[in-house]
């Protein structure tokens, strides 16, 4: 082997094994560009959708409808206590004119007025327990508080029947005997 041929496969050599260090190179550079690809296009993405809603709450001020806006949960709980509160006012005021009722001279124009207030209040109360469990319960009460009065006032007699009348119209019979006298 001469010389020259040496050389040439000296150089085919390293050509050869440059070719390979090139060809891992490029794989590496092609691998790395393709993350730097993903990458850029999820930042992209981000940078776009950041700019599209800030865009949108600027344009339709979205921030201070929600800053504004209560959640489902926190408006459902005011009603609650609202209910609750408007319940037992009612109930209070209901309380409030039977002790009035007792203390009016009887077969007055002004028991007759205070009778239909009563009437009134209790049928509201009982339409709204139908619906809230806040009213059912005072409206259990107010049964309850007016089954243990004294049956001593012929007023009273009639606002038992009508109450218990209004709690449980299956009542009416049994309550209507035990009040006719015999």
């Amino acid at each position: 082997m001469t010389k020259t041929e040496m050389i040439q496969q000296l150089y085919d050599e390293i050509s050869r094994q440059n070719t390979i260090y090139m060809s891992i190179i490029g794989g590496l550079i092609t691998i790395f560009a393709i993350f730097q690809w993903f990458i850029n296009e999820r930042r992209l993405k981000n940078v776009i959708e950041n700019k599209i809603n800030k865009m949108v709450i600027d344009k339709y001020r979205l921030d201070e409808v929600m800053q504004k806006s209560f959640s489902a949960d926190d408006f459902m709980t005011n009603e609650k206590k609202k209910r609750f509160y408007e319940s037992t006012e009612l109930f209070n005021d209901i309380t409030s004119l039977i002790t009035l009722l007792k203390s009016i001279e009887s077969n007055s124009d002004s028991q007759s007025v205070v009778l239909q207030l009563i009437i009134n209040k209790v049928n509201v109360m009982k339409r709204r327990s139908n619906d809230f469990p806040e009213y059912k319960h005072d409206f259990e009460e107010l049964v309850r508080n007016v089954n243990s009065m004294d049956d001593s006032i012929e007023v009273i007699k009639t606002l038992k029947i009508f109450v218990n009348f209004t709690y449980n119209p299956s009542t009416i019979d049994k309550l209507l005997k035990k009040q006719t006298p015999k």
